[in-house]
C-alpha cells in the first residue's frame, strides 16, 4: 500500500468524462482544484449494524480528513454503500453497482431509490465525479 500511495504522489491523471469508469486498481490523486473522497461501507449479515468509514485527500494527495461510523440499521451492503450525505468532488466507491446507479443505470427497487437519491445530492456540488476502484 506505502508503494501504491507514493506512486500516486508522481503522477497526476488526466480526467476526463470517460473515466468515470476507470476500474483503477491503485489509488491516483484527483488534479488540480479537486478533492478525492474514497467511501466505503461494510455490512454483517444478521448483526444489524453498518459500518461506513470515508478518506478525504487533497490534489496533492495529502490527508484532510477520514470519518467513520457504525448505524445500529439493518441493511445490505449495496444498500449502506449509498449513506453518504452530500465545488469539485471525486467520489470513489468498491461498489460498482452503486456507481451505476449514482451515475444513472439504477432501476425501480429501494436501493435504486435511495441511489436516485444520493445522485440529487450531488447535484448541489459545481462539479462531481463517481467512479468505481476495486
Amino acid at each position: 500500500m506505502l508503494n501504491d500511495w507514493k506512486r500516486a504522489q508522481q503522477r497526476l491523471p488526466n480526467y476526463t468524462q470517460s473515466q468515470q469508469q476507470n476500474n483503477s486498481k491503485f489509488w491516483s490523486k484527483p488534479p488540480p482544484g479537486w478533492i478525492k473522497i474514497n467511501v466505503d461501507a461494510a455490512c454483517v449479515p444478521g448483526a444489524g449494524c453498518v459500518g461506513l468509514g470515508c478518506v478525504v485527500r487533497n490534489e496533492s494527495g495529502a490527508f484532510v480528513k477520514a470519518i467513520s461510523n457504525v448505524l445500529m440499521i439493518n441493511m445490505q451492503a449495496r444498500e449502506a454503500e449509498t449513506l453518504w450525505p452530500s465545488s469539485k468532488r471525486i467520489f470513489e466507491s468498491d461498489s460498482k453497482t452503486l456507481v451505476e446507479a449514482v451515475n444513472g443505470n439504477g432501476g425501480a427497487s429501494m436501493f435504486d431509490t435511495i441511489a436516485e437519491y444520493c445522485s440529487d445530492l450531488l447535484k448541489h456540488f459545481d462539479e462531481v465525479l463517481v467512479n468505481f476502484v476495486h
